[in-house]
């Protein structure tokens, strides 16, 4: 009878530290589902933030070719200008 008194107990022992396991996980997994989520908010922030930034990239570059391209055509009107300047001159020296 103490033999199956000692079992009982035992079980019993091992049935509460099964309970308190099972709380302290739940608490724990709770907590990294919380975490999850966060993690998951800021990610997506993250992936926003970068295609702002990207488009900003493109947006930059576009910007710079079209500004080479207006400094290109300047510079041939601003040729122009001057020889026809010149031409001007060399009619008025003549």
């Amino acid at each position: 009878m103490k033999n199956l008194e000692e079992i009982i107990k035992r079980l019993q022992i091992k049935a509460e530290q099964l309970v308190t396991q099972y709380k302290e996980l739940s608490a724990e997994n709770e907590e990294l589902i919380s975490q999850v989520i966060a993690l998951k908010e800021e990610h997506e922030r993250a992936e926003l933030r970068i295609k702002e930034l990207e488009n900003k990239s493109l947006n930059l570059q576009f910007s710079n070719t079209f500004e080479l391209e207006d400094k290109a055509k300047l510079k041939s009107t601003i040729n122009e200008l001057i020889t026809e300047i010149d031409k001007g001159l060399e009619l008025l020296k003549g």
